[in-house]
């Protein structure tokens, strides 16, 4: 598969979600559609990211979704972070998540430098899932 099929395969799957909801995403679909919003956000600001925007309203489900394909180390750093939220429960809803990280001192900020720095942790960690994720859509 070229890179524009690729595109347009997935812009029909993000189509589908706005449309017809979430919900309405076969498992394979779900998988590609929660695996690719983790790797985008490991890509474009670190795992944080993924918790500040709307990647984490989906948390259980990526969570899921990386023990099917086997990615045990992105689950470790998820449940890290997980860990900095009150009772380690990030909320669903993101601007109660985000009112959350933005309450958090100095220490939390810290630990996330050293987990994040220069991506190059969070990156690592997503390379397994973006492998099995290139090979389930081609």
């Amino acid at each position: 598969m070229d890179y524009l099929d690729w595109q347009d395969r997935w812009e029909k799957l993000v189509e589908k979600s706005l449309d017809k909801g979430y919900e309405s995403l076969s498992a394979d679909e779900r998988i590609w559609y929660n695996v690719r919003t983790l790797i985008d956000a490991a890509d474009n600001g670190g795992l944080i990211s993924f918790y500040y925007n709307y990647g984490a309203d989906h948390l259980d489900e990526t969570v899921s979704d990386l023990k099917h394909i086997g990615s045990s180390e992105v689950i470790h750093i998820i449940e890290q972070i997980n860990a900095l939220f009150p009772k380690a429960l990030p909320p669903r809803n993101i601007d109660k998540r985000n009112e959350s990280i933005n309450s958090w001192d100095n220490k939390n900020d810290l630990i996330l430098e050293s987990w994040f720095g220069c991506q190059k942790h969070s990156r690592k960690a997503a390379e397994k899932p973006r492998q099995i994720y290139f090979n389930m859509i081609k």
